[in-house]
């Protein structure tokens, strides 16, 4: 583990010296995670991948610049701190993923996860939020552009 933290921070600060995004999984590793994360600079661009925790934790990440990334587990039937969550996120942090193979949406819980089936994840943040699917999947089309540094180019 201590070895695992070394690199982590190493990662980090290559990130901010190259100013490229960074993914992070941080399952059951928070407290570590904002450690690491605030020893290695005060802003980052980059998002938290499979985002679960609580509106604390969520607010400590966008404290630090990051997007917070939501997928399947957004519309299982337990999931009952997630929608809270989703519901006092800024817009303009938010994103959509899949995280496929794994963690598909309702109704395909279970079975292996795909592309096609974040119009699901898209559905549900949608009914959390009260906002159409369609305006949920052009904004965070448009986050995921500012994170990553993309551009349209059609």
């Amino acid at each position: 583990r201590p070895r695992q933290q070394e690199v982590f921070r190493q990662q980090l600060a290559l990130a901010q010296k190259t100013g490229k995004p960074v993914v992070i999984h941080g399952r059951e590793a928070h407290a570590d995670l904002l450690a690491a994360l605030k020893a290695e600079g005060d802003t980052y661009q980059g998002v938290m991948h499979c985002f679960s925790g609580s509106n604390e934790i969520a607010a400590a990440y966008l404290d630090l610049n990051l997007y917070l990334a939501v997928g399947g587990p957004v519309t299982f039937k337990n999931a009952r701190k997630l929608p809270e969550v989703v519901k006092r996120l800024p817009l303009d942090r938010l994103l959509l993923e899949t995280d496929a193979p794994y963690l598909a949406p309702h109704p395909w819980r279970g079975k292996r996860n795909e592309p096609a089936f974040l119009v699901a994840v898209a559905e549900q943040v949608g009914t959390i939020l009260g906002i159409a699917p369609g305006e949920i999947a052009e904004l965070t089309r448009e986050n995921g552009e500012a994170c990553f540094g993309l551009g349209r180019t059609l």
